[in-house]
C-alpha cells in the first residue's frame, strides 16, 4: 500500500513539473509570436506609407500611388514611429537598369521583416515596372 501511494506521489510531481514547464514555455512562445506580429505589421504599414505618401509621385494636385520618384529617397529619414513604437528601415529600389539602396543597415543581432512591392519607378516622366523591398526593424 505504502509503494502505490509513492508511486501516485511521485507520478503528481511529476506532472505538476510537466505543467509548470510547458505553461512557461507557452508563456515564452506567446511573447515571440506578439513581438513578430507587430514587426509585421509595422513592415507593411512603413512600406505602403512609403508608396502611397512619401515617395509616391505628385503632378500638381495628382498623386500616383506605387510610382515612385527615385529622387525623393534622399529626403527620407529612415525612422519611423508606428504603434508608439520606434522601427528603423532600409530601403532598395530595382527597375530596368537601376538599383538604388538606401538607409542604414539593420544592428547585429536585430530581428528584421522584409516586404517586397509591385512598383512603378518615375523616370524621364516614364513609368517604369519595378520593385521596392523594405527591411524593418526595431530602433
Amino acid at each position: 500500500m505504502d509503494l502505490i501511494r509513492i508511486f501516485k506521489a511521485i507520478v503528481t510531481i511529476l506532472m505538476v513539473i510537466l505543467f509548470i514547464t510547458l505553461l512557461f514555455s507557452a508563456y515564452h512562445h506567446q511573447n515571440v509570436v506578439i513581438s513578430t506580429a507587430g514587426l509585421v505589421d509595422a513592415t507593411g504599414t512603413i512600406a505602403n506609407h512609403l508608396a502611397l505618401d512619401e515617395l509616391a509621385v505628385r503632378l500638381g494636385n495628382l498623386v500616383l500611388e506605387y510610382t515612385v520618384d527615385p529622387e525623393r529617397v534622399n529626403s527620407l529619414e529612415f525612422c519611423e514611429t508606428v504603434g508608439g513604437e520606434n522601427f528603423g528601415y532600409r530601403l532598395r529600389i530595382r527597375s530596368e537598369g537601376m538599383d538604388i539602396e538606401a538607409g542604414p543597415p539593420a544592428q547585429e543581432g536585430r530581428e528584421t521583416c522584409s516586404i517586397v512591392l509591385p512598383v512603378c519607378v518615375f523616370e524621364n516622366f516614364r513609368r517604369i515596372p519595378g520593385k521596392m523591398e523594405v527591411v524593418v526593424w526595431r530602433a
